[in-house]
C-alpha cells in the first residue's frame, strides 16, 4: 500500500473549495474527504480555520462549517512544528508562517492560493499545480 501524499492546506484552499464546489479547491478537499491525500494541521491552524470559516461575512452554513472542520480533525495529523530558519520578510502574511512550519515538519506539499506569501520553494503550489501532479 503506498503512503498517502501529505498535504498541508493553505485556509484560502478551504474558503475557495466552500465558495466554488467545482474548483480546483473544491477537488483537493474532496480527496481529504476520499482518504486520497492526508492533511496535516497543528492546533494554530485548526483555530484558523475555526476563526475564518466562522466569519459572518462569509455566509457559509454552519452544518457545512462544522462538517468541513470535523472533516479535518478527523483526517488530519496533528503535529508539532517548530519555527523554521527562514526569514521572515519571506512571508507576505506573517501568520502564513505556521502552514510553511508545519509543511516542512511534515514533509508535506503546501497547497496555497497565495504563493506569493510564502517561499519560493517546490514544496509551495497552488491547487491546480498540485492537482497536475498525479
Amino acid at each position: 500500500m503506498s503512503r498517502l501524499r501529505r498535504v498541508v492546506l493553505d485556509t484560502n484552499v478551504i474558503v475557495s473549495a466552500l465558495w466554488s464546489p467545482d474548483g480546483k479547491p473544491a477537488d483537493i478537499l474532496a480527496m481529504v474527504a476520499a482518504e486520497l491525500i492526508q492533511p496535516y494541521v497543528n492546533h494554530a491552524i485548526l483555530a484558523e480555520y475555526r476563526c475564518v470559516l466562522m466569519r459572518p461575512r462569509l455566509r457559509f452554513s454552519g452544518s457545512i462549517t462544522q462538517q468541513t472542520l470535523a472533516l479535518i480533525s478527523n483526517f488530519g495529523i496533528l503535529v508539532a512544528a517548530d519555527p523554521s530558519p527562514v526569514e521572515s520578510i519571506a512571508f507576505g502574511d506573517p501568520n502564513d508562517r505556521v502552514f510553511y512550519d508545519v509543511a516542512c515538519a511534515a514533509d508535506a506539499w503546501l497547497i496555497t492560493g497565495n504563493k506569493k506569501h510564502f517561499p519560493k520553494e517546490d514544496r509551495i503550489v497552488s491547487p491546480a499545480e498540485f492537482l497536475g501532479q498525479r
